[in-house]
């Protein structure tokens, strides 16, 4: 379970770094151009990444990592990446707009994991979400 910390903390940093990088991106490219240059830096370090993370089946090639979850993550990447650009050219606070969309996120997952997942929720869980449900009615509140 440490190194799940370990990996969430990796996970942290690199939100920061995604959300400060963004609001200092130019507004007068093509967001989907920027988007373009974002992957393409993405997928040459993750190339150069490879060497160091191994498969735990040495029978699975490249082609069988395109399969239909990879395509679902790579909509989802497309649309939180271009929401929180287009948010942020729009005038999108730094400090809440994150807060509020992993929020949402949250709570929209909750249901999906127990359903599809069959994770168990506990009334602590669900206080919790209570908790930052309303954290975000105040956040969100002008």
């Amino acid at each position: 379970m440490r190194t799940v910390f370990i990996y969430l903390g990796i996970a942290t940093l690199g939100c920061v770094l995604y959300h400060v990088g963004q609001k200092f991106l130019p507004k007068n490219i093509n967001p989907m151009m920027i988007l373009v240059a974002t992957y393409t830096t993405a997928g040459l370090l993750s190339l150069a990444l490879m060497p160091f993370f191994k498969s735990t089946d040495p029978t699975v090639s490249f082609k069988h990592a395109f399969g239909w979850p990879v395509l679902v993550v790579g909509l989802g990447v497309l649309l939180i990446e271009g929401g929180f650009l287009l948010a942020y050219r729009g005038g999108g606070s730094l400090q809440w707009s994150g807060v509020l969309v992993n929020g949402l996120a949250a709570a929209i997952l909750i249901p999906v994991a127990i359903v599809l997942f069959r994770e168990e929720v506990s009334y602590t869980r669900l206080l919790g979400v209570l908790v930052t449900l309303g954290g975000m009615a105040l956040i969100g509140w002008k």
